[in-house]
């Protein structure tokens, strides 16, 4: 099959007068325009698909200029008036931008690898735009509108993003020196692995320290009253007051059932983003997200109408695919070895014994391997064919979906557990058995500081036996 656009290349005319044209799906390669005794204007012209790769712009008219969905590699903009163009769905990766003109841009839905910003003066409209590895030096922003920006892993540097609107920025794992950003803004930006030391809050024109005495007791106080909940949750979760932020939700979510407007459902959004990001980011331990997971399980959606309804709850599904897609790390698993969880695997033989036998072996091998405690229980076993339901530590349950994914083809599930089964209550009786007792085991463990996640090299967990007969494995935590 042939290609369905047939790219063009870019050649010069001799003209320095390229207003108006076609260059959709066009490549430019190997250009430079400071050779040019003019500068080459391109004024209203269509860009569309274009692709551009080491390609020097200086002092070139891009205004009202239209680049959708183009490519930028290892190109430059110097002293470009890029005024009122538009971007939309671009990508640049090693691009310098350098004393650009700006007018009113529209940026939307960009991605920057590894760009450099220096000494530029932006009047942009901007959106769902990310940067990654990217440098961010000397540059103003004055009367720009922004709104959900991401920056992961930049240098930020004598910055000013006080004198703008900019809503719902998020940090990574960023390095930021001498920073101005609008105390009206802050509460609603995310920061992970950032430091904040070197922010400088604006306040009607002044700066006032970045302190919790002085941002959270004094200027975060009146966001509740406010009705802006989830400001005041991500000001407590910025300067570490965890221990407030899930009856702080709680509250927001009883809150918000009173308030079915639009700005309601926009606020419990917000504060959905919040849990996914620092969720995702694994700055919250096991306690908290099951938290969270049990509340939500919990709590009436049915006094939502349907159309938020159906919002909230795909909402919290994403937050649960946090766990049953294990995008957790070891820390998250260490911090659920003080905790019980309930495992049920489905084996695919009528033989218990064996199917007993390999089970216990797969669990011993695994809590060794990764210096686990191995104290578990067997709660039931049902035939059907054989399916044997086993109480131990979190930690241990959690790495199952982690190791059985890398070998094993099998169903796995994992749900937060609202209540343990009267079945599985009667049978732990039986045992003479309390969660307390086993939840002792695993304070044990932890107190002794035994957890330690397997680093690179440690052996694998042998499963060729087990694989045979699994079919799939329910967890519960």
């Amino acid at each position: 099959m042939g290609e369905l656009v047939r790219q063009k290349r870019y050649q010069s005319n001799g003209s320095t007068s390229r207003e108006k044209e076609n260059f959709s799906y066009t490549l430019f390669s190997d250009i430079d325009f400071r050779n040019d005794s003019d500068a080459t204007s391109f004024f209203r012209s269509d860009f569309r698909g274009a692709k551009f790769i080491n390609v020097v712009f200086h002092l070139n008219n891009f205004d009202r200029a239209d680049f959708i969905s183009c490519v930028f590699i290892d190109c430059k903009f110097l002293q470009v008036d890029i005024a009122a163009s538009e971007m939309k769905n671009c990508y640049f990766q090693n691009v310098e931008f350098v004393n650009n003109r700006y007018n009113n841009t529209s940026i939307q839905e960009c991605t920057f690898q590894k760009c450099n910003f220096r000494e530029e003066n932006f009047l942009i409209n901007m959106k769902n735009c990310e940067f990654n590895e990217s440098t961010l030096n000397s540059c103003k922003f004055e009367r720009s509108t922004t709104e959900n920006i991401t920056y992961n892993m930049c240098n930020i540097s004598s910055v000013d993003y006080a004198n703008m609107h900019a809503e719902r920025y998020r940090f990574k794992s960023c390095i930021m020196t001498d920073i101005d950003i609008d105390i009206c803004y802050i509460f609603g930006y995310f920061f992970f692995d950032t430091s904040i030391r070197s922010i400088n809050i604006i306040y009607m024109g002044d700066r006032i320290e970045f302190t919790k005495d002085n941002m959270l007791n004094k200027f975060a106080s009146n966001l509740w009253i406010q009705r802006r909940y989830y400001e005041f949750i991500n000001a407590n979760i910025i300067f570490d007051n965890l221990t407030h932020v899930i009856p702080l939700i709680k509250n927001a979510f009883n809150e918000l059932v009173k308030n079915t407007d639009y700005s309601g459902r926009l606020e419990a959004l917000n504060i959905f983003e919040i849990l996914h990001f620092y969720t995702m980011c694994n700055q919250f331990d096991f306690k908290f997200v099951t938290e969270v997971m049990n509340f939500f399980d919990d709590f009436d959606w049915e006094q939502f109408s349907f159309e938020n309804k159906l919002l909230y709850l795909s909402q919290t599904h994403k937050y649960k695919l946090y766990l049953s897609e294990t995008a957790y790390d070891s820390k998250f698993i260490e911090s659920a070895n003080g905790e019980i969880s309930f495992v049920t695997f489905y084996c695919n033989t009528d033989d218990y014994d064996n199917a007993l036998d390999l089970i216990k072996k797969c669990l011993n091998e695994i809590c060794e391997t990764y210096g686990l405690t191995s104290d578990f229980e067997i709660i039931e076993s049902r035939k059907g064919s054989w399916i044997i339901t086993v109480a131990l530590v979190a930690s241990c349950a959690l790495l199952l979906p982690v190791i059985f994914k890398r070998y094993i083809d099998i169903a796995i599930e994992i749900n937060t557990k609202r209540k343990i089964s009267k079945r599985i209550s009667d049978r732990l009786e039986r045992k003479n058995l309390k969660l307390e007792d086993l939840k002792q085991i695993a304070d044990i463990a932890k107190s002794a500081g035994i957890v330690a996640i397997a680093k690179e090299g440690a052996n694998s967990v042998d499963l060729s036996s087990i694989s045979k007969i699994l079919e799939m494995v329910k967890i519960g935590v």
